[in-house]
Order: C-alpha cells, then sequence, then structure tokens
C-alpha cells in the first residue's frame, strides 16, 4: 500500500509543479516578445505552485512514513 501513496504523491506534485511552470514559461515567452522584460505574475505562479508541490510530496512521504511505522508497529 505505501508504494502507491508515494507514487501518488510523487505524480501529484509533479503533476502540480509542471503546470505552473508551463504556464509561467508561456506567459514570460509571450511578454519578452512585447517587452525585454521579465514577468513578475508568471514567476510569482511558478514559486507558488512549487511550494505546493513539495508541501503535496512531504505530506504523501509523511503519511507513507506513518503508516509503514504502524505496520511494522503492529506486526511486533
Amino acid at each position: 500500500m505505501e508504494p502507491l501513496f508515494i507514487f501518488l504523491g510523487a505524480f501529484a506534485a509533479f503533476a502540480i509543479s509542471s503546470r505552473g511552470l508551463i504556464s509561467a514559461f508561456k506567459e514570460n515567452v509571450t511578454l519578452l516578445s512585447y517587452t525585454a522584460g521579465y514577468s513578475l505574475r508568471a514567476l510569482r505562479i511558478a514559486r507558488a505552485y512549487k511550494i505546493m508541490a513539495w508541501l503535496l510530496l512531504t505530506l504523501f512521504l509523511f503519511i507513507t512514513s506513518i503508516s509503514a511505522f504502524l505496520d511494522v508497529f503492529y506486526m511486533m
């Protein structure tokens, strides 16, 4: 059961972070075609998605480790 939680957590974190980075990249490309600056909004979006991805991954790993500990504890 634990590998399933690890896989789901990693997949969710990857999906969220890649979505944020792709949208930030698209905004930067369209902005750079008009001006020579960077889109602060796009960078903030990418940072928010990255933080959410790390929080989700940490949460899933924490739940998985607690579950594994309880499995070992109840086996004894």
